[in-house]
């Protein structure tokens, strides 16, 4: 599992650069599971690469999907 974003002071999560870029590398290192912030457009790069995404708002969100919470 990988997980993406940065994590604002309130514990929002924001997208980061290059998110394409990165799903690719992603997917080349073997990993199939990614938490990443909501960003449009990208589930159809993701389902091309055959990975599982969760698009996230906030750190709980993040937390719930790790099973931490």
């Amino acid at each position: 599992m990988v997980v993406m974003g940065e994590v604002g002071l309130t514990g929002e999560i924001r997208q980061t650069g290059q998110m394409e870029r990165r799903l690719l590398e992603v997917a080349k290192l073997g990993f199939q599971t990614l938490i990443i912030p909501k960003e449009k457009g990208i589930l159809k790069t993701a389902a091309d690469l055959d990975l599982t995404v969760y698009q996230i708002q906030g750190l709980d969100d993040a937390l719930r999907y790790m099973g931490l919470v």
